[in-house]
């Protein structure tokens, strides 16, 4: 594939040492249960996936090697001069660029900084009510330790 062949080429040298993965499920659950710490995955699978259906996965850098989808038929398709024009006009009007954002670069997943912000927040909490609870028995076990001496300071006060 292009991917092995750019891997091949470009990073390890002609060195095939990498982990074999045989369908794309296999490489996400990989991803994802710490067997392997990347892969090359084509851009627009890329997007669509982290985007929609893994959201701890993210895409890192970006495309390495652009390229162009294409659609299959028939030698002398009826229809064929027919559907280049109208491919055509679509780029040329944005169109394409408008389903390519819907598809693949709108993301579904939750958003992660709200849920952080509020465990930070509720942390947070924790944290002072544990600090607001060991100065209260600090002060009570100053208190108990001087209390004579207190007793002492407060009665001279009063008898004054």
């Amino acid at each position: 594939s292009a991917s092995e062949e750019y891997s091949l080429r470009e990073i390890s040298g002609g060195n095939r040492n990498y982990y074999p993965l045989k369908s794309r499920q296999e490489l996400y659950e990989s991803l994802l249960n710490d067997i392997i710490d990347a892969s090359f995955l084509d851009t627009g699978v890329g997007e669509y996936i982290t985007n929609t259906i893994y959201c701890n996965l993210t895409l890192v850098g970006t495309d390495f090697d652009k390229g162009a989808f294409g659609v299959v038929f028939p030698k002398q398709w009826i229809y064929g001069q027919e559907f280049d024009v109208s491919i055509l006009s679509l780029r040329e009007s944005g169109v394409l660029d408008d389903l390519k954002r819907k598809w693949f670069q709108t993301s579904s997943c939750p958003d992660l900084s709200v849920t952080s912000t509020s465990a930070a927040i509720e942390t947070m909490s924790g944290l002072f009510l544990t600090f607001a609870m060991i100065s209260i028995l600090s002060l009570l076990l100053f208190a108990w330790k001087r209390r004579f001496i207190i007793r002492n300071y407060l009665w001279k006060r009063i008898c004054r």
